[in-house]
């Protein structure tokens, strides 16, 4: 079965991170990396960029007044890397 383009996903992951965020009893940072890749698999039709998934997470939790661990590196494309190599 294939997904379709989810319009409502950022309304609907904004909501989830607000009740992980409000739900958990650590005061342990939440990664942002982590919330990414959690993001993409439990919304796989996001149409928002990783970089845009990734500042969306971190606006809803430093709203909520949540620890958050700045550890997002945005995945390079090859041809970044092959300037770099």
């Amino acid at each position: 079965m294939e997904y379709e383009k989810q319009t409502d996903a950022p309304q609907r992951l904004a909501t989830a991170i607000r009740h992980y965020v409000r739900n958990r009893r650590s005061t342990y940072p939440i990664s942002i990396s982590e919330m990414v890749r959690r993001s993409q698999y439990a919304l796989p039709g996001l149409n928002i960029s990783e970089n845009e998934l990734a500042d969306l997470i971190a606006r809803e939790i430093i709203t909520l007044g949540g620890n958050v661990s700045f550890d997002w590196r945005p995945a390079q494309d090859a041809a970044s890397r092959e300037i770099r190599a």
